[in-house]
């Protein structure tokens, strides 16, 4: 009778190993993929939150823009009007004569040629 090299028994066990290793290594993507997915949720939601505060923003700088306090604001201090009725007053400005503060003149270094130099070096001056 031959004996063979593998049993029944391990033959079933080493398949149950494989699929086992297969299983696993589809785990492991599958959990890599979770945390990606995981991290782009939360880098979501992050960005959602930021757009949700400017639309807030928004909603209260339209809400003041479309105001009278904020018509009649502009009005008053940019466009220069006045409500019926009123005299508008316009301050001008009085220019005073400041004295001109007079500049002493700076020296005018007046340097010598060369031949000069040499010339005081050697014989003195």
């Amino acid at each position: 009778m031959e004996s063979s090299r593998w049993k029944p028994r391990q033959i079933i066990l080493l398949g149950i190993l494989i699929l086992l290793f297969l299983f696993l290594l589809d785990l492991n993507q599958r959990l890599v993929q979770l945390n990606r997915l995981s991290q782009k949720r939360d880098q979501m939601q992050t960005e959602v939150a930021g757009l949700q505060r400017t639309i807030e923003a928004l909603g209260t700088q339209k809400a003041y823009a479309t105001s009278e306090s904020a018509v009649e604001a502009y009005a008053r201090n940019q466009a220069n009007m006045v409500k019926p009725g009123e005299n508008p007053i316009i301050l001008v400005p009085v220019h005073t004569s400041q004295p001109s503060l007079m500049s002493t003149p700076t020296p005018v270094a007046q340097y010598a040629e060369p031949w000069q130099v040499w010339w005081a070096l050697f014989f003195g001056r």
